[in-house]
């Protein structure tokens, strides 16, 4: 059987699939999930590395960088 749901899906999520289940009643239901890549997994499995990120992300927004110059490692 073929269930054609783009009149009802929202195209403007990018990057989201849907899990099907079918409940004790029969109902099809269709739960949105974000799949994230094996290779990518491993930031998502500890909450240590993602606040790691999420607090690199914030030093950046508030000017929190150094700009390094890397052609003397380069020559050495």
């Amino acid at each position: 059987m073929r269930v054609a749901l783009g009149a009802i899906i929202p195209a403007d999520e990018p990057g989201i699939c849907y899990r099907v289940f079918r409940n004790e009643l029969g109902q099809i239901l269709l739960l949105p999930v974000k799949s994230v890549p094996n290779h990518e997994a491993w930031v998502y499995e500890n909450p240590e590395r993602i606040a790691s990120i999420r607090r690199g992300i914030e030093d950046i927004e508030a000017g929190r960088v150094l700009n390094l110059e890397l052609s003397a490692i380069d020559e050495g």
